[in-house]
């Protein structure tokens, strides 16, 4: 069942970390010391990894989906996300709504991108 604001907003922390899934491998966690970060559980080359989407209340509910869909959607590796350009694309997008555009952008590495500049 997925995640809702009550519901996160209700969270209390544990003796441990712990962890309220939304979907697919997004979940918010929750520190002992009541910190609580978005990450995104995924496998890339036979290994599992994660990755932190932001800070909850700064990232909401609806952002870190967004943040979820965006980097699960260029096709490659979900980190990819964290390039500079591509974060910057994507911030454009949530603007325009031109998903097209970002994905194109986000295969570009930032020294392509610098070469077809100059």
């Amino acid at each position: 069942m997925p995640l809702t604001d009550t519901a996160i907003r209700n969270a209390e922390p544990g003796e441990k970390p712990v962890k309220l899934f939304d979907e697919r491998g997004l979940y918010l966690e929750i520190s002992p010391i009541g910190g609580k970060w978005w990450r995104l559980k995924y496998h890339f080359d036979g290994k599992e990894k994660r990755l932190s989407l932001g800070v909850y209340p700064d990232v909401g509910l609806k952002d870190a989906r967004d943040r979820y869909l965006f980097s699960r959607g260029n096709g490659g590796n979900p980190s990819s996300f964290r390039n500079p350009l591509c974060f910057l694309v994507f911030s454009t997008m949530l603007f325009s709504r031109s998903t097209k555009l970002v994905f194109t952008a986000c295969k570009l590495t930032s020294s392509s991108v610098l070469a077809v500049l100059t």
